[in-house]
């Protein structure tokens, strides 16, 4: 608690520094998304080797427990996505107030940063460092008094049962799609080597017999 008042009775800082600041921890948060979204990918690969495997051994009870988990993975990739794509919006809000300070002399109320910040306060990955920031946007004049409810929203958003089925069954059908349809050229290639070994063989020995009766014209 003594923190928050001492937050909230501090000196103010520089609006040209706090907009330094913001964008130090804008960018830092972009590369900490950045990392998430490769972690993201390699689970996704290992997932979908895991259902493949399910599907081989006839368990498709566990395949599509392991594709819901895949439909997660990819959820998770769009949310991330879509808060970088409003960090960088936010973060080219704040240099564009950076060079308005001259002459206004202080940070401009912006409902763009306003809505932006409110829907990154819910994103998992950031509500702690958008907290913070958003209370010195705040003290600033930046913004308006952010929703005391952004943070109960973020941990109460559930999915529909129904939609998450769907979307279940159509990630299965598509891995076992890719799956079969990468198994037929394989096997399509093998049987095409096959006959052009018998087509060769059958040369071969109608070469051999063309030599033969050739010979056989010659020692007459």
């Amino acid at each position: 608690m003594s923190g928050l008042f001492s937050f909230m009775w501090s000196k103010p800082k520089d609006p040209n520094e706090l907009a330094k600041e913001w964008k130090r921890s804008i960018r830092q948060d972009q590369r900490n998304l950045d990392r998430s979204l490769r972690d993201i990918a390699v689970e996704e690969q290992k997932i979908k080797l895991s259902v493949k495997q399910c599907a081989k051994k006839g368990d498709m009870a566990s395949a599509k427990v392991l594709a819901k988990g895949l439909v997660d993975a990819r959820k998770s990739k769009e949310r991330i996505n879509k808060a970088k794509a409003q960090l960088t919006s936010v973060e080219l809000q704040i240099t564009q107030q950076q060079s308005q300070l001259k002459i206004m002399g202080a940070m401009q109320k912006s409902g763009q940063v306003m809505k932006a910040m409110n829907d990154l306060m819910k994103v998992p990955e950031l509500m702690q460092t958008m907290r913070t920031m958003g209370m010195e946007m705040e003290k600033a004049g930046m913004i308006e008094e952010m929703a005391s409810d952004v943070i109960d929203d973020a941990m109460g958003m559930e999915d529909d049962e129904d939609e998450v089925d769907e979307e279940v069954n159509n990630v299965l059908q598509e891995v076992l799609t890719k799956q079969i349809n990468g198994v037929q050229p394989a096997d399509h290639s093998l049987e095409i080597k096959k006959k052009q070994e018998v087509v060769q063989e059958e040369n071969d020995e109608e070469e051999e017999q063309f030599n033969r009766r050739l010979n056989e014209l010659k020692a007459l």
